[in-house]
């Protein structure tokens, strides 16, 4: 998991119980991250993150 900011995590953690319980299915993609001057920054080209929950299947 990457690490951001609270509500993100709080949804990625919602996403992840609803697919351990069968509910749905957890989407996202792994982003290659840059640390530069103390911040940290998408690598250049790098998709936007996302992250999904489709249920019912």
């Amino acid at each position: 998991m990457q690490k951001g900011d609270a509500l993100e995590e709080l949804i990625e953690n919602i996403a992840v119980q609803l697919r351990l319980s069968g509910q749905g299915i957890l989407l996202k993609q792994n982003v290659l991250w840059v640390n530069y001057g103390g911040k940290v920054f998408p690598k250049k080209g790098a998709p936007v993150d996302f992250l999904g929950v489709i249920s019912g299947c």
